[in-house]
């Protein structure tokens, strides 16, 4: 039985975001405390209420809660049709002598309202009781009919305490970065489905072959119109060779002898409704490359500390021959193998980059840290978690992976020109992490980078045949003045280290930022031990910048893994510090607080 897996393409009919609520029991009927949503809630609320153009886009509120069938929460969710409740959220003292949201209820139902009401209000102060987080914010919410309900009871643990889920579903086809969810009416079986969401644009265009191989596609006039005859089917083959130039040639390595080599013919694949016969060929170019070493830097051979000798094998370099021009020639055969003595068609391709680049925090096993060292320096840490390589099916694995990092960090052109450059860039000293790169010297973090690469390589390959090595580290530093220093009141910390392609992109990827450029985000310590790294490089850093103090804040802007670690924050103390606040739109309508 072969067993695989089938892709199918599941149109989202709608996208939306969803907010988890929590809420408590009060005395009043169909009156429930607001206690507020979590940080990653927080944060998607902020996102919908600092866009502008949200409440066009809106196609309807819904809240939802656990059915009673189902048993645990996150199991499956429900909720009435718009026209079968009506709920708000206010602000007000609750007593048990007057309940001005049951006042604001009633005159809800005589006037025939329905759904969730003041939407825009709804969301603000959402976000408030979110933040507060000190009562005195209460959700209204009846079913409508004779003898319309409130929530179901079976909700409520013993504490009083319940969720329930608010569902902004939007009408435009376009996803924005407040959507986390997709509404479909497609089944979807949790168990043996998986379901992701990709660009389309970008990934439509990526090649479907790997770096170095080339497919060749020919079409030739077919006689009688693409119809088969016996005498056509005499002189229907095609084949091609390599032209010898200055960056190709027609040989290639074959068990350390180079031979000549020129395709098998082939014959059309298919005939299209134009009269042409179709053919495919797969040419791996990289093979026929002159000299394939001559396209990657080499070390000097006494430096084995940082480049060891055991290296990846030049000839399997897939990147060899790139940013030359390779011709191929094709020639018409019989079905014997003879050439027709006609004319030789040419096609004539430079090769260029077209896969995503490599960076550094998908290189498996890798910890990346930065910290403040020796004043004013920044230091960065590479190093290999070894523990993880226990089991030869798994260095086997990433001494490949490290391979294909190997040939892209240290392709170079025949003058030495390095096809990837390296920035280290922080916030700290004011740069912009989305600028184009300046005209700075970065060879050192570039030889660092390949060292560590190379370091990891021969670590791997001694590790399979179970001998010693070193476990490789490099640290990238960048010194500084005073006067570099961001000047803002408040900012976040960010640091990254950038690998970005300079040349030889395939113009068909030119605008494709994951073929030229490759960001990785730096910690400052670990997220395994975050509170006592914090307090140790809090109390570092803010002996060595007077004035300056650290402060753990919520990115929200990103959702991902803000329960392991919060992100960080400098903001400017004592003279010369400017007063600071939240924006006042994140605030609920008619706020006076806000400055």
């Amino acid at each position: 039985m072969k067993i695989q897996t089938i892709p199918e393409k599941l149109i989202a009919q709608q996208w939306g975001s969803l907010v988890e609520i929590g809420i408590r029991q009060t005395e009043h009927p169909f009156t429930y405390e607001v206690i507020g949503t979590d940080e990653a809630g927080i944060a998607l609320l902020e996102k919908i209420i600092l866009n502008d153009s949200w409440e066009n886009s809106v196609a309807d509120f819904h809240l939802l809660y656990r059915p009673a069938s189902v048993g645990l929460p996150g199991k499956g969710l429900q909720s009435k049709a718009g026209t079968e409740f009506v709920s708000f959220l206010t602000q007000t003292n609750l007593s048990t002598e007057t309940n001005p949201i049951q006042g604001r209820g009633l005159a809800a139902l005589a006037a025939n309202l329905e759904g969730v009401l003041d939407r825009k209000d709804f969301l603000h102060r959402l976000w408030a009781a979110s933040i507060v987080r000190s009562g005195g914010h209460y959700l209204y919410y009846q079913e409508l009919g004779e003898g319309g309900k409130g929530l179901p009871a079976h909700l409520f643990g013993q504490d009083g305490t319940a969720a329930i889920y608010l569902l902004i579903t939007y009408e435009t086809t376009a996803p924005a970065n407040y959507m986390n969810c997709g509404i479909s009416d497609r089944q979807i079986d949790p168990q043996n489905d998986l379901v992701f969401a990709r660009d389309a644009s970008f990934r439509d265009k990526l090649p479907e072959l790997q770096p170095g191989i080339l497919l060749l596609e020919a079409t030739r006039n077919a006689p009688s119109g693409g119809k088969r005859n016996s005498f056509a089917d005499l002189f229907q083959l095609l084949s091609w060779e390599v032209k010898t130039g200055p960056g190709f040639s027609n040989q290639i390595q074959i068990g350390g002898e180079l031979e000549s080599i020129a395709s098998a013919p082939i014959g059309p694949r298919k005939s299209d409704a134009a009269g042409e016969w179709l053919y495919e060929q797969i040419v791996p170019a990289h093979r026929f490359a002159k000299d394939p070493g001559q396209f990657l830097h080499r070390y000097p051979s006494t430096d084995t500390k940082h480049f060891p000798l055991d290296r990846p094998s030049e000839s399997e370099n897939p990147y060899a021959g790139v940013g030359k021009a390779i011709e191929i020639h094709l020639q018409n055969r019989d079905i014997y193998g003879n050439a027709i003595p006609d004319p030789a068609a040419a096609v004539s391709h430079t090769l260029g980059y077209s896969d995503e680049l490599i960076s550094i925090h998908q290189w498996n096993g890798v910890k990346c840290e930065f910290e403040f060292s020796g004043g004013l320096r920044m230091k960065v840490r590479l190093s290999l978690n070894t523990d993880i390589y226990n089991e030869s099916d798994a260095i086997r694995k990433d001494l490949r992976f490290y391979k294909k990092v190997y040939y892209q960090l240290f392709q170079k052109d025949a003058d030495g020109a390095a096809h990837v450059r390296v920035d280290l860039r922080s916030t700290f000293l004011g740069d912009d992490l989305h600028a184009a790169p300046g005209s700075a010297a970065v060879g050192e973090y570039l030889d660092q980078l390949r060292s560590f690469v190379a370091q990891t390589y021969h670590f791997l390959n001694r590790k399979l045949h179970n001998q010693t090595a070193t476990p490789p580290s490099v640290e990238l530093s960048r010194t500084f003045q005073a006067g570099n220093i961001n000047p803002a009141t408040v900012f976040e910390l960010l640091t990254e280290i950038q690998l970005r392609r300079t040349r030889h992109i395939h113009p068909d990827f030119a605008s494709e930022e994951a073929v030229q450029l490759a960001r990785t985000p730096v910690k400052p310590f670990s997220v395994e031990n975050f509170e006592v790294a914090l307090r140790h490089f809090a109390a570092g850093f803010e002996s060595t910048f007077a004035g300056l103090k650290l402060a753990t804040g919520f990115d929200k802007k990103e959702l991902d893994n803000f329960e392991q670690q919060k992100d960080l924050f400098v903001i400017r103390m004592g003279p010369g510090a400017t007063p600071w606040c939240w924006p006042c739109r994140l605030c609920p309508p008619n706020c006076s607080k806000g400055t």
